[in-house]
């Protein structure tokens, strides 16, 4: 029963952000941390924080147990915690996440796609910057059916990414790969009747 207790106790610390709650329960037990999931099937503390964008009460967790980065299902996908700060486009949580661990930039989901791509549909421009710069070669992956992020950029609308991406991965090569049906950008533009793509 205590056990229970102290683990709502976290997740309620979570939710709010609720750092000193979190000391206080370190205090009562060091391993306290140490006693969740990182692969439990609802959210953990650190997940939590994320998605309610509580920066220190992540960078908090991370420094003392950073295993709580695991994966998790969110709306019905498989992504790691980068996956997941991403996509909610809090670049300071991003960038604490990528300092503990920068290797997550390269973690894909089941359709092949990383952060990077994930930031690219939603338009996070400044968290796509941010994982850019942290591992270049993350932003060349290619999701399984091929799709550069400079062709998800162009399929989602997202036009002041594709200039940003398209400025720090200056690279003919790069900027004329096809997807999976042998279209390059400027193909999807087209048919999408896209026509500013030129002008990015």
């Amino acid at each position: 029963m205590e056990r229970l207790e102290m683990e709502k106790r976290l997740l309620d610390a979570a939710l709010e952000g609720d750092e000193k709650t979190l000391y206080e329960l370190l205090k009562e037990d060091k391993l306290v941390l140490h006693r969740v999931s990182p692969s439990c099937p609802n959210f953990n503390p650190i997940q939590i924080a994320i998605i309610r964008g509580h920066q220190r009460f992540v960078e908090a967790i991370l420094d003392h147990n950073p295993e709580l980065l695991g994966n998790l299902e969110y709306s019905g996908k498989k992504w790691s915690s980068l996956h997941l700060a991403s996509v909610r486009g809090h670049p300071r949580i991003v960038e604490a996440l990528v300092n503990a661990n920068p290797d997550m930039c390269f973690d894909c989901d089941q359709d092949g796609r990383n952060p990077l791509h994930v930031a690219t549909m939603k338009g996070k421009v400044g968290v796509l910057e941010l994982l850019v710069h942290a591992r270049p070669f993350a932003a060349r992956e290619k999701t399984k059916r091929g799709e550069t992020i400079l062709h998800l950029c162009v399929k989602y609308h997202q036009f002041e990414a594709l200039k940003k991406v398209g400025e720090a991965v200056d690279d003919d090569e790069f900027l004329n790969q096809k997807d999976g049906k042998g279209l390059t950008i400027l193909h999807l533009a087209v048919i999408g009747k896209q026509i500013d793509v030129r002008q990015c």
